[in-house]
Order: C-alpha cells, then structure tokens, then sequence
C-alpha cells in the first residue's frame, strides 16, 4: 500500500480567510504554468457545492475539467476528486482541513491520496509532492498578503436588494503589514524577508530530513511532510 502524502503548514490566515484564499481565489496562487491552457490569467475555479465541478477557465473563457468537489464544509475542509493533466479515470483525492491556531493563525493539513490505483503510483506521489511543495509557498504569500474575508451581508440587506446569499466578496490583494508581519515565507538561499516568524507549534513527528528539505522552500513558521 503506497502511504497518502500528507503535508501540514501553518498560514497566516484565520480558517475561513484560508478556506476562500484556496477555493476562490486560486489565481492569486495557482501558477499558469500549472494549467492546461499554461497562459496567464487562467482561472482555476471551485464550484462551492458537492458535486461541484473544479475546472480551469483560460482568457478566452475556455475551459478543462479536473475534477469534481466531494465535500464542502467551509471553513473547515475541503475534498475533491483530482485530475488535472489527466482523465478522470486517473483522479486521486484530495483533502485540505483548515485548523484553528491559537495565535489566529491556521494549520493547513493537506492529504494527497489514492496512489494505489496507479501501476507508478509511487512516482506520481512523489512528482505531486515537489509539486505541492512549490505551490503552498506560493498560497501562503497570498493568505499573508489578502485581507480578511469580510462578514457576508446582512440577511435583511440581501433580501432588500435581491442579490440573494452569496459568498464573501472577493479578498483585496493589497498588502496587511500588521498581518503579513508575522509571517516568514524564505524563496530560498539568502533570500529571506526580515520579517518575525510566528510561534513554533508541535505536531506529529516526521522524518527529520524530509521536514528540512519541505522547510526550506516553504514557510518558517512551522511546517511538516510526510
């Protein structure tokens, strides 16, 4: 049985914030380079339902399947079904849960599963996990630099305009000093924002050079993988 690659990262982020910066605002993370279409300005969308496509849109509205959402329990977790590059007979499963923090932050807790349906499964668990590692460097930047999700509206306002229930409006880009502030995310070599690192908390022990290795792309904060 080939292991679920499981990865845990703390964001500077509260849990709702960190659920919508992941499945509302993937172009702020999602590198083009990552999409079919490969062209700046592709989309990667969640449709916020079970059952709900997750797809990419390119400029010209075109768009490609990868994969279908499981569970939709905002802001706590997120599963969905994932091929992109792929057919959906070669989907695997990925869960995200968004973790409280004492300090208001969140601890991300991603899994990466069903590698056993592969004949190379090993392979592409450990292509997916180079491929996660650059990825959440990148989603932790945009939870650092996008303001908190703002309350949905009023019902009563929602009834009055007949706009109906929505989600949150869109997150605004611009940097928070008093939140990114506490946020350490190193690109690598000497290239460090002199910023101060959050608290150091305690998870599940993992292999000591394989942690290494993760943290020295992805956030100082704290961070497992596995």
């Amino acid at each position: 049985m080939i292991e679920p690659l499981r990865i845990v990262f703390d964001v500077d982020a509260e849990p709702d914030q960190a659920f919508w910066v992941w499945t509302q605002r993937s172009s702020l993370w999602w590198p083009p380079s990552h999409t079919a279409a490969n062209r700046k300005g592709t989309s990667l969308i969640f449709e916020p339902k079970p059952g709900g496509r997750v797809f990419e849109r390119d400029p010209d509205g075109n768009e490609v399947d990868w994969g279908t959402v499981l569970v939709w329990e905002p802001p706590g977790r997120l599963v969905y079904r994932w091929h992109i590059f792929g057919d959906a007979s070669d989907a695997t499963e990925v869960e995200v849960r968004f973790v409280t923090n004492s300090n208001g932050t969140t601890r991300v807790e991603l899994e990466h599963r069903g590698w056993d349906a592969f004949d190379d499964g090993a392979t592409r668990r450990e292509r997916n996990r180079s491929g996660w590692r650059r990825d959440i460097v990148l989603y932790a930047r945009a939870c650092a630099a996008s303001r908190p999700v703002p309350p949905p509206p009023a019902q009563s306002r929602v009834a009055n305009t007949g706009t109906g229930s929505r989600p949150p409006a869109s997150l605004d880009t611009a940097r928070d000093p008093a939140r990114s502030a506490r946020t350490v995310v190193p690109t690598g070599g000497a290239d460090r924002p002199d910023l101060r690192p959050t608290a150091r908390r305690p998870h599940p022990p993992v292999d000591s050079a394989e942690r290494r290795i993760f943290c020295a792309v992805a956030t100082a904060s704290h961070c497992d993988a596995r």
